[in-house]
């Protein structure tokens, strides 16, 4: 007994070490093909690994695409909260054309291409993968709120112009993944910004 317990520790350790590196695999495959896309049996081939390896770190597709859709928003924001430029810019239009020069790259606007994407899949239970892409807009309205009040907007309009700047971004990031037409997109943004943040 004693001398199978460090053996068996030892497999539980790797196990368990195991487990970040396949979500952060298969959050890489989902980005690059898409959530009609994932299924199982052909994830855990990619990845290189049996599907019942997959379930058992996962318990069911549902719950790796729970944790695949927190991980890809995860790192969304700490991408955000560590880009020089943005922790650089002074005000809301700065803050926004910083955002903005992260959002429009291939790899941003996939990223929310897939989680919104994710939000509206059919379920088995869809009420986390819903709760995941709301605390991303959320989470982006209150932190343009904080700018915005900084720049002398008063509360009330601190939220619907929030609101207004978030919906511009994630509308043009849509609008870029299904067009690939840049030159526009970023015109629209470019007449958009200042307009919203006119008084």
């Amino acid at each position: 007994m004693t001398k199978s317990s460090p053996e068996r520790d030892g497999r539980t350790t790797r196990f368990e070490a195991r487990r970040p590196e396949l979500l952060t695999q298969a959050t890489e495959h989902l980005l690059e093909h898409g959530v009609a896309a994932f299924s199982l049996r052909p994830v855990a081939k990619a990845l290189g690994v049996t599907h019942a390896t997959l379930l058992r770190h996962f318990t069911s597709k549902e719950q790796l695409l729970v944790e695949v859709a927190e991980l890809a928003r995860a790192e969304l924001q700490e991408k955000l909260q560590a880009d020089p430029d943005l922790q650089a810019a002074s005000g809301a239009e700065e803050v926004v054309r910083a955002t903005w020069r992260i959002l429009r790259t291939p790899r941003e606007v996939r990223r929310i291409a897939v989680l919104l994407e994710l939000a509206n899949a059919h379920p088995a239970d869809e009420t986390q993968r819903r709760s995941i892409a709301s605390e991303l807009i959320a989470d982006w309205i209150a932190e343009m709120q904080e700018v915005l009040i900084a720049d002398g907007y008063s509360k009330e309009q601190s939220v619907s112009i929030g609101t207004l700047l978030v919906g511009l971004a994630h509308g043009l990031q849509i609008d870029l993944a299904i067009t690939g037409d840049t030159e526009r997109i970023d015109a629209a943004f470019e007449s958009g910004v200042p307009r919203i943040l006119s008084r």
